[in-house]
């Protein structure tokens, strides 16, 4: 298929690094197939003036204003440098209807069908795309259950698709249970690519790093273990760098990330694709539950830690923090057989003359 045209659908603002590495990752595997890969940047949403006097007030009282915007300026450099954007629409007001040239379309990755976004015109369900091939990877619906109300949307708009994988477990029983169709279960895009792909786009952070140093990178609220953490840490001469919580690292965008992760001598983080880029570089890794949230976010965990054979993530390596030290994770074999089933599905949905993999079955 020469230089087949594919958009990418997902989420394109807000500075979060999964997010925008996941991006990197599915724009990536689409072009070394040979296919004209861009991605559909989403229009912003409006926040009320009142959030928004409230977070200038918070993250002045926190002292982040200065790295929140150091940070920003990291995620724009990144997306200038790395993701390729279609220059001539932006999502909701893509053109419904008319597909321009697109061959195909792709949903995904990230939690772009989580029932809890506002998605009011369903242009994370590619309803605006007509009579072109429709495919989702790895999306994620992170979320134990679908709405009551919400579910016939969403039976409407899976039926669309030509071909549906996503990244959790959960996910697919949701789907099967609602619109009664099978969806294939995949690793998360930034799994496929490897260690030396990504050091491609490591950059070291503007702050001096110390020697050697646990990287500490929290989303949710801290977690009691951290003491556990913090107390090896000071046993085994580690300095601890805190991702979120120091200013000077806050400012770092997704490259500075990679870098962080990949000269760390230990990672202790709640956060998914933390996780995943430290099992990539084959660092320590303590895993935490995310604490705080007001959705249970252990489904992805629990997914990744079963197609990576890591054993029970929540209680794997806290032994060693009191006995020894934490080891990291032999994945290459899992993570062998994982990537053939998203390359032989990439194969089978977007590079083949195939159409409409999926049937019902209720």
């Amino acid at each position: 298929t020469g230089n087949m045209k594919v958009g990418i659908v997902t989420f394109t603002f807000g500075d979060n690094y999964g997010q925008r590495l996941q991006n990197y990752a599915v724009q990536e595997l689409l072009q070394r197939r040979g296919a004209d890969a861009s991605t559909i940047r989403q229009s912003e949403p409006r926040c009320s003036l009142k959030h928004q006097v409230k977070v200038f007030l918070v993250d002045s009282f926190a002292g982040k204003r200065g790295a929140k915007r150091a940070r920003h300026s990291a995620f724009l450099r990144f997306d200038e440098e790395h993701i390729k954007y279609e220059p001539n629409y932006s999502l909701p007001d893509f053109p419904p209807r008319k597909s321009d040239g697109f061959d195909a379309f792709v949903a995904g990755s990230d939690q772009i069908w989580s029932p809890y976004i506002p998605d009011s015109n369903g242009a994370m369900f590619l309803c605006f795309a007509e009579s072109v091939k429709k495919v989702s990877l790895s999306a994620s619906i992170s979320a134990p259950e679908l709405p009551m109300e919400k579910k016939s949307a969403y039976r409407e708009r899976l039926a669309a698709f030509d071909f549906i994988s996503v990244r959790e477990k959960n996910a697919a029983r949701l789907i099967k249970e609602c619109a009664g169709l099978d969806a294939e279960v995949l690793i998360d895009p930034t799994l496929m690519l490897d260690a030396a792909d990504w050091d491609k786009l490591a950059e070291a952070p503007a702050a001096l790093l110390p020697r050697r140093y646990a990287l500490k990178y929290f989303l949710g609220s801290d977690s009691p273990k951290v003491a556990m953490f913090d107390e090896y840490c000071k046993r085994a001469g580690l300095e601890v760098v805190d991702l979120l919580g120091d200013p000077r690292f806050f400012a770092c965008g997704p490259s500075e990330f990679i870098y962080l992760i990949r000269n760390s001598s230990l990672v202790a983080t709640d956060s998914y694709h933390g996780s995943i880029f430290t099992l990539l570089y084959r660092k320590p890794l303590l895993m935490f539950e995310r604490a705080g949230s007001q959705f249970d976010m252990s489904d992805r965990f629990d997914t990744l830690a079963e197609k990576l054979g890591l054993g029970n993530w929540r209680e794997a390596n806290w032994n060693y923090l009191e006995s020894g030290e934490p080891k990291s994770f032999d994945v290459e074999d899992k993570l062998r057989i994982e990537r053939a089933k998203f390359d032989s599905f990439l194969n089978r949905s977007l590079f083949s003359k195939s159409r409409k993999e999926i049937v019902y079955h209720g």
